[in-house]
């Protein structure tokens, strides 16, 4: 679990933290939900690396202070 909340104090632009990166199941499903959802988007498309064992699929999002929120799945 995270807990995030707004104190009205962010400076609104890249910073400290690069990104956040948050695992999640059936990514390309996610991916469509949060292009309905008319949010930020940062990428074009699911992308894939071959990170870990069997690689990993992403996609990224501009959150409310321009921080960028990495949704990720290892295959």
């Amino acid at each position: 679990m995270i807990e995030t909340y707004q104190n009205h104090q962010a400076a609104m632009a890249y910073g400290a933290i690069d990104h956040i990166a948050i695992d999640v199941k059936n990514i390309d499903e996610l991916f469509k939900v949060v292009q309905r959802a008319g949010l930020k988007m940062l990428d074009t498309e699911v992308n894939g690396l071959p990170f870990w064992e069997n690689g990993v699929k992403f996609f990224t999002i501009e959150g409310p202070n321009k921080e960028k929120i990495e949704f990720c799945e290892r295959l």
